[in-house]
């Protein structure tokens, strides 16, 4: 045989190597180095020092190498490369130009007039339904993604620089990739957390280097200034994708088209939250975000069809590795897609030297992509889950699940009828996807629990029904956009079939979410337990086809399990204080009560934006505490920033029971009023969750040693309204009173103050602060020595402040503290806020 097709055959026992495995590993090191340097606000290291000490390190390595010693050379290599990863990240986290539109932001809305490039055509944002609960009506939005050019300062225009997101109301038409406008609008810093366990959206939008957003009230405040270059390959790519969105839409209406513009083309902002809402609560959600499994469809598309022997197989490999490259970026380049496409590109020059790439190191390389166009994405729960999925969907492919056939069981198989040969294989593939899909869940879910509070046991047994709907949608969905383009008399046909799919993945997410114990919510085990589960995960997994056995390795997690278990009991253990939090909710109130024995009382829970901002943040707060039910609900009045996060709160949480004022609902059995109020009321006994009404003079007792007591109103009320007639709770415990009181303001207020003073040390300030509750006279009433202020930025009145100063009162606003908890016992009470 000649030397040139030779290969050493594989050694029985020979371990394939993975070292680029260790470098993406240090790689991640250096990231997260930085990442706690910059953390702490640390002068060193800086983007110099990194890479001045990679250049060092890769000096003594070619030393090292060339000295013979490969072992402290590979060494010295890895901490090279971390270095590297140090001070990219270190760049693209922490350094702006000093002319970045937002280094000028703020987190007050500031009117501005700038001049940028689109970088994309404006993506179409659903209007969320209409609901009794929204205060304000929201309607359908655009958004892109700009590079601020020029802004205007006063007259004259001066250079500026930096990305941003540009929101618009409205449908925004006429604008695409490398146009110039004009944009006349708002622009703020995006607000970091406030509350604990908050999402963080100034970080989600630093880690994209954008430091601002800037928001327009209509299209007309965007003006097209010149159109972008017709060579500009971006151009291209956004013409075609709004071209296919645009075909979308007229070909499937408006009810299929956004799932099928998520699902082909990763644009999910144009669904309907509570339609992605369905995806996300039975573990469906990924088949929205373009990944492994639309390029893996697509692929095998692609292969059917070249071979047919269209090409020679070479060409048919760069034809493929081209289409998947081309549809990574026709979809957004996102990390799931990337992560998808270089595994591709990888299995493609496998097949074009005949050879099979080690899959760890495959992923390896697609880390140090993904991670080279983007360091943030570390942190990231997306990219983090597309990594772990992969992860372990390898190894389970490595294992051998079922012990081979005898000859006679081979002999009496292969008798068998072809039906039942059909039957028994579709079976063993369904189970081996499920017996896959239940490793992911269950090895991904501490992380899902961290990031979404989710467990979807759903998720493993619709899998193999969610997967064949999908990758139904998806062959017809890509055949409507292109062989409907082609062939233009078969674009119905394939728009029916398409349809059908997407109306039977419809149904079956819609139907499954609403199954018995489908899914439910929870609080994520603690930080150090889930970092000790995917430090010991690949041991157990490594360990269960060795020696050590699956026994073993069932046990000892379990042992890991109990730990983290008892961690939590210890973690929520009983406080022995009362602690009230005034949860940033914006223009709203909720009052979180933890009584010393771990009871959970809500005095309001609402916002007048949206219900399910105001249902996020109270839910996160009460998960980062281990919070999994609510034993009662206190609702001041009938305003639907005062309790719209109810209904939300109802399916995450056991509520105990719901406390309402004489004045708060309507007749029960009027079937006719549809407002807020008397949908609440519905939906509440149709959970069968009590409602009580409470009066003046009614106690309620939260546990041994803490009581509240309601001081308005009586069953008369006033003629003021709701705002007027809100319940006032006074909570008390160790001789320490924390007040209640609504919206109240004239003239229920009076009625209040016409009562003998009641003495407080924490005040929530009535109606957000507002001047018609009587500042002066209730501060002089009620005493106080800390005076919270729930609301917006728009409530923060100095007058108001100064009225309960002047009697030796502390006040806080939410808008500048975030939240602000007092915790009290019998030495006194403290004062803390999330913010400084």
């Amino acid at each position: 045989m000649p030397a040139g097709n030779s290969k050493p055959p594989d050694r029985p026992g020979r371990r394939r190597r993975a070292p680029l495995v260790a470098v993406a590993l240090a790689v991640m090191a250096g990231i997260v180095l930085d990442r706690g340097a910059s953390d702490r606000a640390l002068e060193w290291p800086g983007c110099g020092q990194w890479w001045l000490l990679s250049a060092v390190l890769l000096a003594a390595w070619l030393w090292l190498r060339s000295s013979g010693r490969h072992l402290t050379g590979s060494v010295v290599v890895l901490v090279a490369a971390a270095s590297l990863a140090g001070g990219w990240h270190h760049w693209h986290w922490n350094l702006f130009s000093y002319d970045d539109l937002g280094r000028m932001a703020t987190l007050e809305p500031y009117p501005c007039c700038i001049q940028a490039v689109a970088n994309a055509a404006p993506e179409r944002v659903a209007a969320p339904p209409e609901s009794p609960y929204r205060a304000i009506p929201q309607g359908e939005k655009s958004q892109l993604l700009i590079t601020v050019t020029r802004v205007r300062n006063g007259e004259h225009w001066q250079p500026a620089a930096g990305q941003c997101e540009l929101i618009v109301d409205g449908h925004l038409l006429g604008v695409n990739a490398g146009d110039r406008v004009q944009v006349f609008g708002q622009f703020r810093a995006p607000s970091p957390a406030r509350n604990p366990g908050q999402f963080d959206y100034a970080l989600h939008l630093r880690a994209d280097r954008q430091l601002a957003y800037v928001r327009s009230q209509s299209p007309d405040c965007v003006t097209l200034l010149q159109r972008g270059s017709p060579w500009n390959p971006a151009r291209w790519v956004d013409n075609l994708r709004s071209s296919w969105q645009s075909r979308l839409w007229s070909a499937l209406g408006p009810q299929r088209a956004p799932t099928a513009a998520a699902l082909l083309l990763g644009a999910r902002n144009s669904m309907p939250r509570e339609a992605v809402d369905a995806f996300r609560v039975t573990g469906a959600l990924h088949v929205l975000v373009v990944s492994g499994l639309h390029a893996g469809i697509l692929m095998s598309l692609v292969f059917g069809l070249l071979g047919m022997g269209l090409l020679p197989r070479r060409q048919a490999l760069l034809v493929a590795v081209a289409i998947v490259i081309f549809y990574a970026i026709l979809t957004g380049a996102h990390p799931p897609v990337v992560r998808a496409a270089v595994l591709t590109v990888l299995a493609c020059i496998g097949l074009w030297f005949d050879e099979q790439p080690f899959a760890l190191n495959s992923l390896a390389i697609a880390a140090l992509v993904v991670l080279g166009l983007n360091p943030a994405d570390l942190f990231r729960t997306g990219p983090q889950l597309s990594f772990l999925c992969v992860t372990v969907l390898l190894w389970f492919v490595s294992v051998r699940w079922r012990r081979p056939l005898t000859p006679l069981e081979f002999l009496l198989r292969s008798c068998e009828p072809w039906y039942v040969r059909a039957m028994r294989w579709a079976v063993s593939r369904a189970g081996l996807a499920m017996l896959a899909t239940l490793a992911v869940w269950i090895v991904s879910l501490p992380l899902l629990l961290e990031s979404y509070h989710l467990v979807t046991p759903i998720a493993v047994l619709a899998c193999v029904p969610v997967f064949l709907t999908v990758a139904a949608s998806l062959v017809t969905g890509f055949a409507l956009l292109v062989v409907g383009w082609i062939v233009p008399p078969l674009e119905g046909t394939l728009a029916a079939a398409n349809g059908l799919c997407l109306d039977a993945l419809d149904w079956l997410v819609n139907s499954t979410s609403h199954w018995p114990h489908a899914y439910s919510w929870s609080p994520a085990p603690a930080m150090w337990w889930i970092v000790g589960w995917y430090a010991l995960a690949p041991v157990l997994l490594a360990a269960g086809g060795t020696r050590f056995g699956w026994r073993r390795t069932v046990q000892l997690a379990a042992v890991w399990i109990a730990c983290g278990a008892a961690g939590g009991i210890v973690a929520r253990s009983q406080p022995q204080q009362l602690e009230v939090t005034f949860l940033d909710v914006g223009h709203g109130v909720c009052a979180v009560v933890t009584t010393p024995e771990g009871a959970t009382l809500l005095y309001d829970a609402g916002s007048l934006g949206s219900p399910h901002y105001a249902t996020s943040t109270i839910s996160e707060y009460l998960w980062s505490r281990g919070s999994r039910q609510i034993d009662a609900v206190v609702l001041s009045h009938a305003d639907v920033d005062h309790f719209n996060a109810v209904p939300g709160l109802i399916d995450r949480f056991s509520i105990g029971r719901v406390f309402v004022s004489p004045h708060m609902l309507p007749p029960p059995n009027d079937t006719t009023n549809h407002s807020a109020p008397a949908e609440l009321q519905r939906l509440l006994v149709s959970h069968s969750i009590p409602i009580e009404q409470v009066e003046l003079g009614d106690r309620l007792t939260l546990d041994s040693v803490t009581v509240a007591d309601v001081l308005y109103p009586d069953r008369l009320g006033s003629f003021g309204g709701d705002n007027s007639n809100s319940l006032v709770l006074v909570v008390e415990s160790a001789g320490q009173r924390v007040m209640l009181p609504g919206d109240l303001e004239s003239p229920g207020i009076d009625y209040v103050m016409d009562e003998p003073p009641a003495d407080c040390d924490v005040l929530l300030a009535p109606h957000h602060g507002s001047r018609r509750s009587d500042p002066p006279g209730f501060a002089a009433w009620s005493t106080p020595e800390v005076v919270i202020v729930s609301g917006g930025p728009g409530t923060v009145d100095r007058n108001v402040q100064q009225s309960y100063q002047q009697l030796g009162a502390e006040v806080l606003f939410t808008a500048e503290r975030g939240a602000i908890s007092a915790k009290i016992d019998s030495a006194g009470f403290t004062i803390s806020t999330y913010l400084p």
